[in-house]
């Protein structure tokens, strides 16, 4: 929610400030980690350890052991980042199209 909330503080200032789109397309970073951070929590997964095959439970990482499991926790992750950039596509997009 931290990250949601810094990036529409920005997107207002952006807009109110007036600046050219280049800037305003800039926010597609904020955006899109704000939406990372939404749906790894979302799919209770954490992407940077699920590519090194790890998942986090109890704040420390554990190896997957499993392969039909490390696959299943890698394709998830695969499909968090995916949604994150659209997500972040989406969001940049109607923040220039409407301001």
């Amino acid at each position: 929610m931290l990250a949601l909330s810094v990036t529409l503080i920005l997107a207002v200032w952006m807009g109110r400030a007036d600046l050219a789109i280049g800037y305003r397309l800039l926010l597609f970073f904020p955006f899109t980690f704000a939406a990372l951070a939404f749906f790894q929590g979302l799919n209770r997964v954490c992407v940077m350890s699920a590519s090194r095959g790890k998942r986090e439970a109890g704040g420390e990482e554990r190896p997957i052991h499993n392969p039909e499991e490390r696959r299943k926790i890698q394709a998830l992750s695969t499909r968090v980042l995916r949604e994150s950039v659209i997500a972040g596509v989406l969001a940049t997009t109607l923040f220039v199209l409407l301001t």
